[in-house]
């Protein structure tokens, strides 16, 4: 009888030993959430995707590129808008970067309304290639509840942030290194979602903005690699080692072409279209943005090189926004 007694104090034991080692690592483990907190939504808007690509520059070294992209939302009780900037590529710890800011700015107007929950998640499709590292960031009226540790250091695909907002407005912001590591990085993409959950009278309501970010391999310097384009605006860069770029474009006799070309900043550009046959038909120099009309008498591949011309034996380098239109 005794050693039945001790027996079930010792089950007894072992079992409070249990029980506390539960709770304990229960208190101590992290709650991981990786998706906004689950809310009974009333209605979700997508926002049109924002899109903005580039070829992968010869030279990394102080490109003066800028870019921006501008998505509003609006009810008749709250505003959002996101801003979105590809600012001049750098050398960050002897890596070749572009620095990309995501600024969020979001306003509630109605008595009842106010911004709830954001979450900034962002996915690279090619590690090999690019990755995201640590970037600056900033919270006004916004404290962060959960994130995904790639936005501080290397070594992953995604990383998210969600933070809940502590006020009917309040401004959050990201600095991201989007690092380009290869001379030869094949095309990819870096996929930046931005999310807010907002009260809206008594209905919770959620609005996404949907961002993508691309790299494509050079424009190509001759006919027979050039670009293939259709009507659209594209920003490409030229400098001191990659100085022509050549595309391709598909066009119709007794069609129009009209192209845009901005140069950048304190650099000269000459404009040129051939025909099908490789035949200049229209050629130009410029040093501002300049447009370029002409009327098609051919069906075929046409092409447009955009070339850089050295000044006093110099090249510059930069980007340039070239936008091609029919009429």
């Amino acid at each position: 009888m005794g050693i039945s007694v001790d027996r079930r104090k010792i089950v007894l034991v072992f079992a409070l030993f249990i029980l506390i080692s539960l709770v304990t690592v229960s208190i101590i483990k992290p709650t991981t959430v990786t998706s906004l907190p689950s809310i009974g939504l009333s209605s979700t808007t997508v926002v049109n995707t924002a899109a903005w690509e580039i070829d992968r520059p010869g030279n990394f070294l102080a490109l003066k590129s800028f870019n921006q992209i501008d998505r509003t939302f609006m009810d008749q009780d709250f505003t959002a808008n996101v801003d979105l900037k590809v600012v001049n590529y750098q050398r960050d710890w002897s890596v070749k970067s572009a620095r990309v800011y995501i600024a969020l700015h979001l306003e509630a107007s109605g008595s009842v309304s106010r911004p709830e929950y954001v979450n900034y998640t962002s996915h690279v499709n090619d590690m090999n290639s690019s990755t995201i590292v640590s970037g600056s960031n900033g919270d006004v009226n916004c404290s962060v509840i959960d994130q995904l540790t790639n936005w501080s250091g290397r070594g992953g695909n995604d990383a998210y942030i969600i933070l809940a907002a502590n006020s009917t407005s309040c401004l959050v912001w990201r600095s991201i290194l989007w690092i380009l590591d290869k001379d030869t990085s094949i095309p990819h993409s870096m996929n930046v979602t931005v999310e807010c959950i907002y009260k809206s009278g008594s209905s919770d309501k959620k609005v996404v903005f949907p961002m993508i970010l691309r790299l494509l391999k050079d424009a190509g310097s001759g006919f027979s690699d050039a670009e293939n384009v259709s009507f659209g605006t594209y920003s490409r860069t030229v400098d001191n080692v990659d100085f022509s770029d050549f595309f391709a474009i598909e066009l119709n006799s007794s069609e129009r072409i009209s192209v845009s070309i901005t140069p950048p900043y304190d650099t000269f550009l000459t404009y040129t279209l051939f025909d099908p046959d490789h035949v200049s038909v229209q050629h130009e120099e410029f040093n501002s943005t300049s447009v370029f009309i002409y009327d098609v008498n051919a069906t075929g591949t046409w092409y447009i090189e955009a070339e850089q011309v050295p000044v006093q034996g110099h090249l510059s380098e930069g980007l340039y926004i070239i936008a091609i239109a029919e009429g």
